[in-house]
């Protein structure tokens, strides 16, 4: 039999995980991808279960729409369409969920309960 015995030159290090994009450090190339100034008028809000990054962009007046992105992207893919809605004289809110982009990551269960109450918060916060 044959043993060989390998050694590392360091030792493995513990991944950092940031529970949100707010967290990275400003030289992060993210911020790059997915500057939080995407989109005008952008702020946090403080919920029960953490802060809440979203923009209100287009005329106050206009009607009011909102957009929620899916599960697997943050508020970014809407970039092409917001913009749109809001030079057409729409009022737009977009947000993102709890666990992506700017937003918290509450140990929480993810379900329709958590986003559909993380809506309802929001806009009462925001006008």
């Amino acid at each position: 039999s044959v043993y060989l015995l390998a050694s590392f030159p360091r030792p493995p290090t513990v991944p950092i995980i940031h529970t949100s994009l707010a967290h990275l450090l400003s030289s992060s190339l993210l911020w790059n991808v997915y500057p939080e100034d995407l989109y005008s008028r952008g702020a946090y809000t403080n919920l029960p279960l953490g802060q809440v990054w979203y923009w209100l962009i287009g005329p106050e007046d206009g009607r009011h729409i909102v957009l929620i992105h899916g599960l697997s992207i943050p508020a970014i893919v809407w970039k092409d369409v917001a913009p749109v809605l809001a030079s057409r004289g729409y009022y737009v809110l977009l947000y993102d969920l709890y666990g992506r982009g700017y937003s918290d990551a509450p140990q929480v269960t993810y379900d329709t309960t958590l986003h559909t109450t993380q809506l309802a918060l929001l806009m009462q916060c925001v006008k």
